[in-house]
Protein backbone atom coordinates (compact mmCIF):
# COMPACT_ATOMS: atom_id res chain seq x y z
CA UNK A 1 0.00 0.00 0.00
CA UNK A 2 1.03 3.63 -0.32
CA UNK A 3 1.56 3.92 3.47
CA UNK A 4 4.55 1.60 3.23
CA UNK A 5 6.27 4.01 0.85
CA UNK A 6 5.90 6.96 3.27
CA UNK A 7 8.27 8.05 5.97
CA UNK A 8 7.22 8.00 9.61
CA UNK A 9 6.67 11.78 9.54
CA UNK A 10 4.52 11.61 6.38
CA UNK A 11 2.38 8.82 7.92
CA UNK A 12 1.81 10.94 11.03
CA UNK A 13 0.77 13.92 8.91
CA UNK A 14 -1.53 11.75 6.77
CA UNK A 15 -3.12 10.22 9.88
CA UNK A 16 -3.63 13.65 11.46
CA UNK A 17 -5.16 14.97 8.23
CA UNK A 18 -7.52 11.99 7.91
CA UNK A 19 -8.47 12.28 11.58
CA UNK A 20 -9.32 15.97 11.23
CA UNK A 21 -11.26 15.28 8.03
CA UNK A 22 -13.23 12.45 9.70
CA UNK A 23 -14.01 14.62 12.72
CA UNK A 24 -15.23 17.46 10.47
CA UNK A 25 -17.47 15.09 8.49
CA UNK A 26 -18.91 13.53 11.66
CA UNK A 27 -19.56 16.95 13.16
CA UNK A 28 -21.14 18.49 10.03
CA UNK A 29 -23.32 15.58 8.97
CA UNK A 30 -24.17 13.84 12.25
CA UNK A 31 -23.48 15.80 15.41
CA UNK A 32 -24.54 19.31 14.35
CA UNK A 33 -27.95 18.28 12.89
CA UNK A 34 -28.72 16.17 15.97
CA UNK A 35 -27.79 18.99 18.33
CA UNK A 36 -29.84 21.47 16.30
CA UNK A 37 -32.87 19.17 16.43
CA UNK A 38 -32.34 18.67 20.18
CA UNK A 39 -32.29 22.43 20.81
CA UNK A 40 -35.35 23.00 18.63
CA UNK A 41 -37.36 20.29 20.37
CA UNK A 42 -36.24 21.48 23.78
CA UNK A 43 -37.39 25.02 23.03
CA UNK A 44 -40.71 23.72 21.67
CA UNK A 45 -41.25 21.60 24.78
CA UNK A 46 -40.52 24.59 27.01
CA UNK A 47 -42.99 26.70 25.03
CA UNK A 48 -45.67 24.00 25.32
CA UNK A 49 -45.09 23.77 29.09
CA UNK A 50 -45.62 27.53 29.46
CA UNK A 51 -48.73 27.38 27.30
CA UNK A 52 -50.13 24.47 29.33
CA UNK A 53 -49.44 26.29 32.58
CA UNK A 54 -51.26 29.36 31.26
CA UNK A 55 -54.21 27.27 30.04
CA UNK A 56 -54.51 25.52 33.40
CA UNK A 57 -54.49 28.89 35.17
CA UNK A 58 -57.26 30.17 32.88
CA UNK A 59 -59.32 27.02 33.45
CA UNK A 60 -59.03 27.47 37.23
CA UNK A 61 -60.04 31.12 36.93
CA UNK A 62 -63.01 30.17 34.74
CA UNK A 63 -64.20 27.66 37.34
CA UNK A 64 -63.84 30.27 40.08
CA UNK A 65 -65.76 32.85 38.03
CA UNK A 66 -68.47 30.32 37.26
CA UNK A 67 -68.80 29.38 40.93
CA UNK A 68 -68.91 33.06 41.95
CA UNK A 69 -71.53 33.78 39.31
CA UNK A 70 -73.72 30.94 40.55
CA UNK A 71 -73.41 31.95 44.18
CA UNK A 72 -74.08 35.64 43.43
CA UNK A 73 -77.26 34.71 41.55
CA UNK A 74 -78.49 32.72 44.53
CA UNK A 75 -77.61 35.44 47.02
CA UNK A 76 -79.23 38.19 44.97
CA UNK A 77 -82.61 36.59 45.32
CA UNK A 78 -82.91 34.95 41.97
CA UNK A 79 -85.32 32.04 42.18
CA UNK A 80 -83.78 28.66 42.65
CA UNK A 81 -84.88 25.75 40.58
CA UNK A 82 -87.22 23.34 42.35
CA UNK A 83 -85.87 19.92 43.05
CA UNK A 84 -87.83 16.87 42.11
CA UNK A 85 -88.23 14.19 44.71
Amino acid sequence: MFLNNMSKRERAIALATLSILAAAIIYNFILDPVLHQWRTLSAAAESKKKMLKSDLKMAREAKTLEANTRSSRNISGAPRAKRRR
